[in-house]
């Protein structure tokens, strides 16, 4: 294994670009197992998404055992380096070279520019790549239950409902989002909800939406059921027999911007049974 294949300053340009598109949240699974596979460095290092490249080179080195673990995971899968190769300039529209100004690795080759300006390339050792760490599976899973209210001297039934999301998956959660779409007839038209997502509103549905940020960034580990959303909706005859319980609550949960689920029930699921 030639410890030169990769340079502190290559190394550098792709940790930056990890860190930087993971902390927004991409869904690109190349920044997620690039993340997985170098989080242990990443975190001995000390980088967020402000720490540009040259800051991570210095970082690697003054490390070189660390700088060298890097490399040797680099050298066991060359098709992820050339994939991030890939990537980086379609994103930035350059390619390496230019990005690092004296080192360029593009197919398999290590290309160096001498001082006098020539291309010299080595082919790198071809070493049968280990598989890649899966990624944890990330499952929300939304538990939706509601109660009817007796309000004295009300002729319409009052129900509260309310969702939580379970963590039913391999992976902690630290960011969700929770959109809900419910039928506006059954809403009071006078109440303002603070987390409706108002220029979504129509004549048929109103869109409310919940994320993680509405819980002081709550982290989600596996097996954690927490409350994410309390709502109330009120009936009456004529919504009955009107065909209003056609109608469909629609409720889609993402992490990251990554769809996790989405499911649909009709408003005649959130009756009691000696209402219906």
């Amino acid at each position: 294994m030639n410890q030169d294949n990769y340079s502190a300053q290559i190394i550098g340009v792709f940790l930056a670009e990890t860190v930087k598109n993971v902390a927004k949240g991409s869904a690109n699974i190349l920044y997620n197992n690039f993340n997985l596979l170098f989080y242990s460095e990443i975190t001995t290092l000390g980088l967020n998404d402000s720490t540009n490249a040259e800051e991570i080179t210095k970082h690697l080195e003054a490390k070189p055992e660390v700088l060298e673990t890097v490399r040797q995971k680099l050298n066991a899968h060359p098709n992820l380096v050339e994939e991030m190769s890939k990537t980086i300039k379609e994103q930035t529209g350059k390619d390496l070279r230019e990005i690092t100004s004296n080192t360029y690795i593009e197919k398999g080759e290590n290309i160096t520019i001498n001082q006098t300006g020539v291309q010299t390339a080595q082919t790198i050792t071809n070493i049968t790549p280990s598989p890649l760490p899966s990624l944890p599976k990330i499952s929300l899973t939304p538990i939706i239950t509601f109660q009817r209210e007796y309000i004295f001297g009300s002729q319409d039934e009052h129900y509260g409902w309310q969702i939580k999301l379970l963590n039913d998956g391999e992976a902690t959660v630290r960011d969700f989002r929770v959109d809900i779409k419910f039928p506006n007839v059954f809403l009071n038209q006078s109440t303002i909800y603070h987390i409706e997502v108002r220029e979504k509103r129509t004549d048929d549905y109103r869109l409310f939406r919940t994320t993680s940020a509405h819980h002081n960034n709550v982290i989600l580990y596996q097996e954690d059921e927490y409350l994410v959303f309390l709502g109330s909706y009120t009936l009456n005859k004529a919504m009955r027999e009107n065909g209003n319980l056609e109608r469909k609550v629609f409720i889609t949960v993402f992490s990251s911007d990554t769809l996790i689920c989405k499911i649909e029930r009709k408003m005649s699921e959130f009756v009691d049974d000696d209402s219906k």
